[in-house]
């Protein structure tokens, strides 16, 4: 017993060490130090850990479980925004208005950048949201399948789009009920990438928000790339590099984000496809500034990446002051791309709108 113990308490330090390692992690900025950004991936793990030894330490009556009770103290703030209990939505009045976002993966069918989705493009004009903001949105006029601008227009929706070229127009859109008073793109100098932020200034019930639609860095992760290799080192390396730096990138896209939304004369709604998960350096940033819609009235753990394999939060609406919102839901019914859709019923705030 006496040299078990050690052991027993060995572990218990390294996973508590480990957590305030991941606690640490958020607060370094990528460009910095970029490993500590791959250390959010593991803290899911990390948090399942502490709360098995916990548990098996209070049955066994060890005093070891003290060290998991201040691990978990340090990860509070991340099982906190991991998962929703219940719903908190408030009924709809005459003046919300809703926004949905959708990783469109081009409109292509599952498992295909060969062959549209019919389903989608149909569910995609028919759903109701007054504002879609589409990443990965294609369309070519030169099919009445796909022309799907000119369709959205007839239903009685303004847009703006953003092309990267003109073989099959991939980019991103906003489409609007309401008017779009003005729109534009934040520059990052990269106009060979397909990753950006557009904004569009909407004009609802008398009032302007703006509504971004981004896309940032994709990760550009592939697991059938790591399928072949034999050492589990090699893989993870070269997994941990390619994490790496792709939040580096993020992290020059969120600040030039977060720059141009805070000198916005109006109320924002920043929505889209992040490639960034609740434990990351980046997501704290834009947490910093502006609330998250599914950590205020989201339901479940929400993920938004269409994966078994792989199921973590990547797509998310942030919302900053002058806005109420009124409810937030993942669509997980809506499977024909590789990411669930989001929708978020808002209200502008002031005795005029509720």
């Amino acid at each position: 017993m006496i040299r078990r113990f050690p052991k027993k308490k060995a572990i218990s330090v390294t996973i508590l060490m480990v957590s305030i390692f991941c606690y640490v992690g958020v607060k370094v900025p990528p460009e910095l130090f970029w490993p500590a950004s791959v250390l959010g991936y593991i803290i899911p793990l990390v948090i399942a850990l502490n709360l098995i030894f916990l548990a098996l330490y209070v049955l066994l009556k060890k005093k070891l479980f003290w060290y998991h009770i201040i691990a978990l103290i340090f990860l509070s703030p991340f099982i906190l925004m991991s998962y929703r209990i219940g719903n908190t939505s408030q009924p709809e009045v005459k003046e919300s208005f809703k926004v949905l976002s959708l990783n469109a993966k081009l409109f292509r069918k599952p498992g295909s950048y060969e062959e549209f989705s019919s389903e989608m493009i149909d569910w995609f004009m028919d759903e109701s949201s007054d504002i879609k903001c589409i990443q990965e949105f294609s369309y070519n006029p030169g099919y009445q399948r796909i022309s799907i601008i000119s369709k959205m227009q007839e239903k009685g929706y303004h847009h703006f789009n953003y092309e990267l070229n003109l073989i099959n127009r991939p980019g991103l859109a906003i489409f609007s009920r309401h008017p779009i008073l003005y729109a534009g793109v934040i520059d990052d100098r990269d106009s060979t990438n397909v990753n950006k932020c557009i904004y569009a200034d909407i004009n609802i019930n008398a009032d302007t928000v703006r509504i971004y639609n981004v896309h940032l860095r994709s990760m550009h992760i592939d697991l059938s790339d790591y399928s072949e290799m034999r050492s589990l080192g090699r893989k993870a390396f070269l997994l941990t590099k390619k994490l790496g730096r792709g939040a580096r990138k993020r992290s020059k896209q969120i600040d030039d984000l977060i720059t141009h939304a805070n000198a916005s004369p109006y109320p924002v709604i920043i929505c889209g496809d992040f490639n960034e998960i609740p434990y990351s350096y980046n997501y704290f940033e834009m947490r910093s500034f502006y609330q998250n819609a599914f950590e205020e009235k989201g339901e479940g753990f929400g993920f938004t990446f269409n994966s078994d394999i792989l199921p973590i939060r990547i797509d998310h609406q942030f919302y900053g002051s002058g806005i109420n919102l009124m409810s937030f839901r993942t669509n997980r019914n809506i499977t024909w791309s590789d990411h669930f859709p989001l929708q978020g019923v808002y209200s502008l705030e002031g005795p005029l709108h509720l």
